[in-house]
Protein backbone atom coordinates (compact mmCIF):
# COMPACT_ATOMS: atom_id res chain seq x y z
CA UNK A 1 0.00 0.00 0.00
CA UNK A 2 1.53 3.21 -1.04
CA UNK A 3 0.66 6.21 0.51
CA UNK A 4 1.30 8.40 -2.65
CA UNK A 5 -1.17 6.43 -4.64
CA UNK A 6 -4.09 8.06 -6.10
CA UNK A 7 -5.87 5.05 -6.10
CA UNK A 8 -7.55 5.82 -8.96
CA UNK A 9 -8.77 2.62 -10.62
CA UNK A 10 -9.75 -0.62 -8.53
CA UNK A 11 -9.63 -4.17 -10.07
CA UNK A 12 -12.05 -7.22 -10.23
CA UNK A 13 -11.35 -7.64 -6.24
CA UNK A 14 -12.77 -3.71 -5.61
CA UNK A 15 -8.76 -3.07 -4.48
CA UNK A 16 -6.33 -0.30 -6.21
CA UNK A 17 -5.01 -2.03 -9.01
CA UNK A 18 -1.43 -0.06 -8.61
CA UNK A 19 -1.29 -0.86 -5.00
CA UNK A 20 -3.66 -3.39 -3.58
CA UNK A 21 -5.34 -0.66 -1.43
CA UNK A 22 -9.17 -1.92 -0.66
CA UNK A 23 -11.61 0.42 -1.42
CA UNK A 24 -14.55 1.32 0.31
CA UNK A 25 -17.69 0.70 -0.13
CA UNK A 26 -20.17 3.60 -1.57
CA UNK A 27 -23.62 3.37 -0.49
CA UNK A 28 -25.71 5.82 -2.07
CA UNK A 29 -29.57 6.66 -0.50
CA UNK A 30 -32.26 4.73 -2.24
CA UNK A 31 -34.06 7.63 -3.66
CA UNK A 32 -30.58 8.81 -5.23
CA UNK A 33 -31.57 10.39 -8.49
CA UNK A 34 -28.46 11.90 -10.79
CA UNK A 35 -28.95 15.42 -12.29
CA UNK A 36 -27.48 14.76 -16.12
CA UNK A 37 -29.16 17.64 -17.17
CA UNK A 38 -31.39 18.48 -20.17
CA UNK A 39 -29.05 15.46 -22.22
CA UNK A 40 -31.13 15.54 -25.21
CA UNK A 41 -31.04 19.64 -25.23
CA UNK A 42 -27.28 19.53 -24.69
CA UNK A 43 -27.18 16.83 -27.57
CA UNK A 44 -29.23 19.60 -29.99
CA UNK A 45 -27.15 22.27 -28.96
CA UNK A 46 -23.94 20.25 -30.09
CA UNK A 47 -25.24 19.45 -33.17
CA UNK A 48 -26.42 23.03 -34.17
CA UNK A 49 -23.14 24.13 -32.84
CA UNK A 50 -21.01 21.58 -35.17
CA UNK A 51 -23.13 22.95 -38.40
CA UNK A 52 -22.56 26.82 -36.89
CA UNK A 53 -18.72 25.78 -37.24
CA UNK A 54 -18.87 23.66 -39.82
CA UNK A 55 -20.04 26.79 -42.33
CA UNK A 56 -17.36 28.60 -40.19
CA UNK A 57 -14.76 26.06 -41.46
CA UNK A 58 -15.58 26.19 -44.88
CA UNK A 59 -15.66 29.86 -44.83
CA UNK A 60 -11.86 29.45 -43.35
CA UNK A 61 -10.69 27.15 -46.07
CA UNK A 62 -8.37 28.18 -48.53
CA UNK A 63 -10.29 28.00 -52.22
CA UNK A 64 -7.56 26.44 -53.83
CA UNK A 65 -6.72 23.52 -51.44
CA UNK A 66 -9.50 22.89 -49.07
CA UNK A 67 -7.20 21.01 -46.40
CA UNK A 68 -5.69 24.33 -45.15
CA UNK A 69 -7.04 27.45 -43.82
CA UNK A 70 -7.11 30.85 -45.90
CA UNK A 71 -3.80 33.02 -45.90
CA UNK A 72 -5.06 35.87 -43.68
CA UNK A 73 -2.57 38.76 -42.64
CA UNK A 74 -2.69 39.19 -39.23
CA UNK A 75 -0.23 42.20 -37.50
CA UNK A 76 1.39 43.18 -40.60
CA UNK A 77 2.41 38.75 -41.61
CA UNK A 78 0.54 36.54 -43.94
CA UNK A 79 -0.26 33.50 -42.08
CA UNK A 80 -2.69 30.68 -41.64
CA UNK A 81 -5.19 30.85 -38.87
CA UNK A 82 -6.01 27.19 -37.91
CA UNK A 83 -9.62 26.39 -37.80
CA UNK A 84 -9.65 25.29 -34.34
CA UNK A 85 -8.16 29.22 -33.28
CA UNK A 86 -10.94 30.79 -35.50
CA UNK A 87 -13.77 28.89 -33.79
CA UNK A 88 -12.19 28.79 -29.93
CA UNK A 89 -12.92 32.73 -29.93
CA UNK A 90 -16.59 31.41 -31.29
CA UNK A 91 -17.44 28.69 -28.37
CA UNK A 92 -18.43 30.95 -25.93
CA UNK A 93 -22.20 31.51 -26.48
CA UNK A 94 -23.16 27.84 -27.13
CA UNK A 95 -21.09 27.02 -23.64
CA UNK A 96 -23.25 29.30 -22.07
CA UNK A 97 -26.31 28.14 -23.19
CA UNK A 98 -25.16 24.40 -22.47
CA UNK A 99 -24.35 25.36 -18.68
CA UNK A 100 -28.36 26.71 -18.92
CA UNK A 101 -29.05 23.22 -19.90
CA UNK A 102 -27.07 21.46 -16.84
CA UNK A 103 -23.62 20.95 -18.53
CA UNK A 104 -21.59 20.57 -15.76
CA UNK A 105 -17.67 20.31 -18.31
CA UNK A 106 -15.16 22.29 -18.66
CA UNK A 107 -15.36 25.16 -21.68
CA UNK A 108 -12.54 23.54 -23.23
CA UNK A 109 -14.13 19.70 -23.47
CA UNK A 110 -17.14 21.75 -24.40
CA UNK A 111 -14.94 22.41 -27.34
CA UNK A 112 -13.68 19.35 -27.58
CA UNK A 113 -16.98 17.57 -27.98
CA UNK A 114 -18.36 19.78 -30.67
CA UNK A 115 -15.35 19.31 -32.49
CA UNK A 116 -14.97 15.50 -32.45
CA UNK A 117 -17.19 14.75 -35.46
CA UNK A 118 -16.97 18.01 -37.36
CA UNK A 119 -16.99 16.94 -40.78
CA UNK A 120 -14.85 19.63 -42.20
CA UNK A 121 -12.23 18.63 -39.58
CA UNK A 122 -12.63 14.78 -39.83
CA UNK A 123 -12.82 15.25 -44.38
CA UNK A 124 -12.37 18.58 -45.63
CA UNK A 125 -14.12 17.62 -48.25
CA UNK A 126 -17.18 16.06 -47.10
CA UNK A 127 -20.39 17.43 -47.08
CA UNK A 128 -21.92 18.23 -43.53
CA UNK A 129 -23.97 15.39 -41.73
CA UNK A 130 -27.95 16.83 -41.56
Amino acid sequence: MDADCPHLIPDENNKCEDCGAPYPEIELPADYQPNLGNVMAICKLIDETRKDFDKIIKANADPQNPTLPKLRIVGGQIMRLPHKMVIQAMIGPSFIKAKTYGYRGTQSRWLEMVLEKTPTLTCPTATPIL
